[in-house]
């Protein structure tokens, strides 16, 4: 007998092989533990757990076929004959090490031998004689397999359960029917109980400072592959709306096409103790403290108006920035306003025009926000103004491009170009002085649902700028230089003669070419995720 998980694996494998396959859709790793999966007492209370999202009808029709499929494998496996092997194929979710340490639970006093079919993390395949694709798997119907591999495939993966393995999951099996918790998860490795609100904090992450959808929201946090259903991410969001941590735009508009945003505390700061935030910056410092730093800024018209494209009748012009902050440390940080990659002065709040302002950043165990704060630029020179909000020390760098249009200015700047170089060939350095930075596209987009797209769509150019940051702060010894390229994977020679301390390249794809096309693309996630290398001695 075969054993998998989800409907999905089982409607899949099913078609590979005439061997017999039944399927365990028990969601063992949500919801109290009773005293067997398919009792009344869990059907009932995932059904209270589902009517807390939004349109339950759908999730409790599926909880009604998965009960009626799981109470058939019940009955199967009590009368599975002593002699026949179990083979339980086991895919990289909780439910399945939950459901691998029920089942080991369930044959403790039966002789029947157990196997486990592990599942592989990704899949190596060969697109040509010196390219290979790399596809992950979380389910095993997203692992190619065919009639004709099938039994190889199980051959090669199949590994009995040894009795000491056996023991070892009994024991597992037992504590999480002690801990009981509402919902049990992986962490480093290791299948742990959590409470109801261990994700919410991912959720509030997933908003990044932004307006958003609910139904964006979701689909982001689907991405993060939790394996937690929608029912429970929905349920979530809406009791944070309650509790007033998600702010609704618009609530008279359906669940889904709601715009939420994080709610934050408010405070006023002066010039002197303005304070930024980086979203997802930890790092340490030099008494290896840990430092948690965390930052959200909206770019608004004097309208009051989000937007990532702002537009001016004339040469100087003004708008607003809300910014929201979290961080464990008082830090002192350098404020930058670029221009195409150039730092313009700028007066904030009314002050004089400077080109970086010196700011503090306050620790709290709370986050705060700071809003109209006013930007003003005497002179803008350019048609498009390629924008950035730059945030610098010695732990982290943040960046917020943003683009802003004036009709009546020249044509964009001319920067120093480099020559680009294909990663897979060799690199032959021209100096001692001269090494080389490697950028591959392809793995900063696989960590996004961007990446797919990215790969099928014909390769076009994509012109990027860097800077280089000495100590925290903007080189005065380098101006910023310009390279293109149509590789995913690449190399540019760079000049790293520098001054003794810590420093770093920021990297700008799409430089000077932003489209309001690009929203909902490969090319957004891009323009608006700098490349950072880590910082290095001069």
């Amino acid at each position: 007998m075969n054993i998998v998980c989800e409907l999905s694996e089982y409607n899949f494998l099913n078609k590979l092989s005439k061997e017999y396959f039944c399927v365990f859709p028990a969601k063992l790793s949500i919801g109290h533990l009773f005293s067997s999966p398919e009792c009344y007492e869990r059907k009932a209370y995932l059904k209270t757990m589902i009517n807390k999202g939004f349109d339950s009808t759908e999730y409790l029709e599926e909880l009604e076929t998965d009960w009626g499929l799981l109470k058939k494998s019940m009955k199967e496996l009590e009368e599975i004959p002593p002699e026949e092997d179990v083979f339980i194929w086991l895919n990289l979710s909780p439910d399945s090490i939950c459901i691998l340490y029920y089942l080991v639970n369930l044959f403790h006093n039966k002789s029947n031998k157990l196997f486990i079919i592990s599942l592989p993390a990704f899949q190596v395949t060969q697109k040509s004689a010196n390219s290979y694709k790399i596809k992950y798997c979380y389910y095993w119907d997203d692992y190619k397999l065919s009639k004709k591999t099938y039994p190889a495939v199980k051959n090669e993966f199949a590994v009995q359960l040894s009795p000491l393995l056996k023991r070892l999951y009994l024991e597992k099996w037992g504590k999480l029917i002690v801990e009981n918790c509402p919902i049990r998860t992986l962490l480093n490795g290791q299948l742990i109980g959590v409470g109801e609100d261990f994700f919410d904090s991912l959720i509030l992450f997933q908003l990044k400072g932004q307006i958003q959808k609910i139904s964006r929201l979701i689909s982001n946090i689907h991405f993060l592959h939790l394996f937690i259903p929608q029912w429970w991410i929905e349920g979530r969001i809406k009791f944070l709306i309650e509790k007033n941590l998600i702010e609704v735009i618009n609530p008279h508009l359906d669940f889904y096409n709601r715009l939420v945003k994080m709610k934050y505390k408010k405070i006023f700061l002066g010039i002197s103790t303005l304070c930024f935030v980086i979203i997802g910056i930890f790092c340490f410092n030099v008494n290896n403290s840990y430092i948690d730093t965390q930052l959200a800024i909206y770019v608004k018209s004097l309208s009051g108006e989000d937007s990532l494209a702002l537009h001016s009748d004339s040469s100087k012009t003004q708008f607003y920035l809300d910014i929201a902050y979290l961080t464990n440390t008082d830090q002192n940080c350098n404020f930058y306003l670029l221009d195409n990659f150039e730092p313009i002065p700028f007066s904030l709040n009314n002050g004089e025009y400077q080109e970086y302002y010196e700011i503090d950043l306050q620790a709290s165990d709370t986050p705060l926000i700071t809003e109209d704060n006013l930007i003003t630029i005497n002179v803008l020179e350019y048609k498009n103004n390629d924008m950035c909000v730059l945030l610098t020390n010695e732990d982290f760098v943040f960046a917020k491009r943003f683009q802003l249009n004036y009709l009546s200015g020249t044509q964009n700047p001319t920067y120093r170009q480099l020559k680009v170089y294909p990663l897979d060939e060799p690199l032959d350095r021209t100096s001692v002085m001269e090494t080389f930075l490697k950028i591959d596209i392809e793995y900063l987009l696989n960590q996004s649902h961007f990446y797919n797209e990215f790969i099928n769509l014909k390769s076009e150019p994509i012109y990027y700028v860097a800077l280089i940051l000495e100590n925290g702060k903007l080189s005065k010894n380098s101006t910023p230089f310009m390279f293109a390229t149509e590789q995913a994977r690449f190399a540019v020679p760079v000049d790293i003669n520098l001054k003794k301390g810590k420093n770093c390249i920021l990297i700008f794809p799409f430089a000077n070419s932003f489209d309001l096309s690009f929203l909902g693309t490969y090319k957004a996630f891009l323009w608006s995720t700098i490349i950072q290398t880590n910082y290095f001695g001069g």
